[in-house]
């Protein structure tokens, strides 16, 4: 179907995460995902995450 996904792994993180940082990256991670989905301009400067088959975004 080549929907597009990002994965990304926190090291001694399991399901649901306990460390701050991780948290806050877990969330700007998402965020920055939506606004490459939705199309979007996120009013924070975001770190750039890999989203596979992102050549099928609407551009």
């Amino acid at each position: 179907k080549k929907i597009p996904f990002s994965l990304i792994m926190y090291e001694g993180e399991q399901h649901g995460f306990r460390q701050s940082k991780n948290i806050i990256s877990s969330l700007e991670s998402e965020l920055y995902f939506y606004s490459q989905v939705l199309g979007f301009e996120p009013f924070d400067q975001l770190i750039e995450i890999n989203i596979e088959n992102s050549e099928n975004l609407k551009k």
